[in-house]
């Protein structure tokens, strides 16, 4: 029995010792630049020149070109009253703005909101989202997300 719990114990600090390095510093407070998002969700075609993030990128920048698309993914469950209310400067264009159930969709779970933009403009860019109830006000303690979206020229 002692063998069982000491091979489990070295099995999980092996996964923990490969799976955290990938992981984005999140807790140095230091802004991130996202390059290489992480892949989709599996079976979701991308595009080239197309960037998925979701609430892992939270606070990043991201460079991109003016002829790539960016698409957000974060997690939303309507059903408890929260959504997303999401912002962005000029330079962006909204062009999808879709939630996305859970499978299989179960009363009450949740799934994601998915926003694709293009950008119109080369500049830096801000993409704000707060998550909350739309019939309450903002208290300054709600789920947030940002962040800075750096357009070069091609």
């Amino acid at each position: 029995m002692k063998f069982s719990l000491i091979r489990r114990g070295i099995s999980i600090l092996s996964l923990v010792t490969i799976v955290l390095p990938g992981r984005p510093d999140t807790t140095s407070g230091n802004p991130k630049s996202v390059q290489t998002p992480p892949p989709t969700p599996s079976g979701t075609p991308v595009r080239v020149g197309h960037l998925v993030v979701n609430e892992d990128h939270n606070n990043a920048t991201v460079k991109m070109g003016l002829n790539e698309n960016l698409t957000i993914i974060l997690k939303e469950n309507p059903t408890t009253g929260f959504q997303w209310i999401l912002t962005t400067s000029q330079g962006l264009a909204v062009i999808t703005d879709n939630y996305l159930p859970s499978t299989p969709q179960l009363t009450g779970s949740g799934g994601g909101h998915s926003w694709d933009f293009m950008p119109l403009i080369a500049g830096n860019h801000e993409i704000k989202a707060v998550y909350l109830r739309s019939w309450e006000h903002e208290t300054g303690k709600e789920t947030t997300f940002s962040m800075t979206v750096t357009v070069k020229n091609p």
